[in-house]
C-alpha cells in the first residue's frame, strides 16, 4: 500500500486515525505500507510538523517512510533521499536499487551530507518562507475576492478559474510574463477543468 502525505498535489494531511486504519488493513492483509513523506517539512503552518506513520506503535513491523531532499532542501532534480522503517523491506530496497541504479555524483552526496548536518532552525527558516508566501498570496486573493482552497500541507493553493476559462487554457495566459507557476487542475482528476494549482 502506497500512501503519500502530506499529499501531492491536493495538500491534505494524514491523521491518526487514517494511519491506524491503513495499518489494521495492512495487518489484517498481511501487505507493507510505504509512505512517500516528501512534504514532511511542509504542513499547515510553520509551526506544525505534518505526521509520521511512525506516530503509530507498531508501524516499523509494516511500514517504511520514503523522504527526499528536494521539498526541504532545496534539491529538486538531484534525486537524492532515503527510506527508514521496517528492516526486510529496507533489504529488498537495496537489492532493487543495487540492480536498478549505479549511484550518486559524488558532490551531489557531500551536498546531502551537509544538508542533514545543518540546524534545524535553518529548515524552519525555509519553511517560513513558504507559510509567509502563502499568507501574502491569499491575502490578495481574498482582496480581488478570489476563491481559493488553502492547501494544509505542501507549497500548493488551489484557486478557481475565472468565468469563460478551461483550466488549460488559464494557466498559459496567466504564465504569460509573469514569475507565477501553476498546473491546469485538469491534469490531476477528470472534474478539475475549473481549478487550477499555484506554487508558492
Amino acid at each position: 500500500m502506497v500512501l503519500n502525505y502530506p499529499h501531492n498535489p491536493t495538500g491534505a494531511l494524514a491523521t491518526p486515525a487514517l494511519f491506524a486504519s491503513a495499518l489494521q488493513f495492512a495487518r489484517r492483509h498481511q501487505v507493507p505500507i510505504l509512505h512517500d513523506f516528501a512534504y514532511a517539512a511542509i504542513g499547515s503552518a510553520a509551526s506544525d510538523a505534518p505526521l509520521s506513520l511512525f506516530s503509530q506503535p507498531d508501524a516499523k513491523a509494516w511500514g517504511v517512510e520514503t523522504y527526499t531532499f528536494s521539498k526541504t532542501f532545496n534539491m529538486a532534480g538531484w534525486r537524492f533521499g532515503f527510506a527508514v522503517g521496517n528492516a526486510s523491506i529496507i533489504r529488498a530496497f537495496k537489492k532493487l536499487h543495487t540492480h536498478s541504479y549505479s549511484t550518486v555524483f559524488g558532490a551531489i552526496q557531500d551536498a546531502a551530507i551537509a544538508a542533514l548536518n545543518l540546524p534545524a532552525e535553518r529548515i524552519a527558516q525555509l519553511t517560513a518562507v513558504y507559510h509567509q508566501r502563502r499568507e501574502w498570496v491569499l491575502r490578495r486573493l481574498a482582496a480581488l475576492r478570489w476563491p481559493a482552497r488553502d492547501a494544509q500541507g505542501t507549497f500548493f493553493l488551489w484557486l478557481g478559474v475565472p468565468p469563460g476559462y478551461r483550466s488549460q487554457e488559464f494557466c498559459p495566459s496567466a504564465a504569460a510574463g509573469s514569475a507565477y507557476s501553476g498546473g491546469a487542475g485538469h491534469w490531476f482528476w477528470r472534474r478539475g477543468g475549473r481549478i487550477y494549482s499555484h506554487q508558492l
